[in-house]
């Protein structure tokens, strides 16, 4: 009974610092790219911010068409994932002005 129970806290914390880890890596990728002129198309994060404990970045970005309430406004996902399995998501927004 002891054993599962340790091994069960161990799963929950090992999982609990890989949700931080992606969360961190996620926020990072979004402001460098959120600092990067307006490209709209793709951006190639640097390779330090790419990997990390086994987790890996996969940025993506595409233009929200125009219509009388968007303006030249850019979608930006950041998907952290482990292996094939996606770990975190972050989604924010950009206007080129």
């Amino acid at each position: 009974g002891i054993y599962m129970a340790m091994s069960t806290s161990t799963k929950v914390l090992v999982g609990a610092t890989t949700q931080e880890t992606a969360k961190d890596m996620a926020a990072s990728a979004m402001e460098w790219i959120k600092s990067q002129p307006y490209n709209a198309v793709s951006y190639t994060l640097p390779t330090a911010m790419r990997t990390n404990g086994g987790l890996t970045v996969f940025p993506t970005t595409g233009v929200i068409p125009v219509n009388e309430f968007r303006f030249n406004e850019e979608q930006i996902d950041i998907i952290i994932k482990s292996g094939t399995k996606t770990v975190f998501t972050l989604t924010d927004y950009r206007v080129n002005y």
